[in-house]
């Protein structure tokens, strides 16, 4: 980060973002007990 070198991204925003929201999904799903749909 502090070079600005990204060749160690391996993903683009958008993928880390999709990542990211199955995540949170999967982690309320797992408090609540019920099926998480994602949007």
């Amino acid at each position: 980060v502090r070079t600005g070198d990204a060749s160690g991204i391996r993903s683009d925003y958008e993928d880390a973002f999709r990542t990211l929201e199955v995540t949170l999904a999967a982690n309320r799903s797992m408090e609540t007990g019920e099926v998480v749909e994602l949007r």
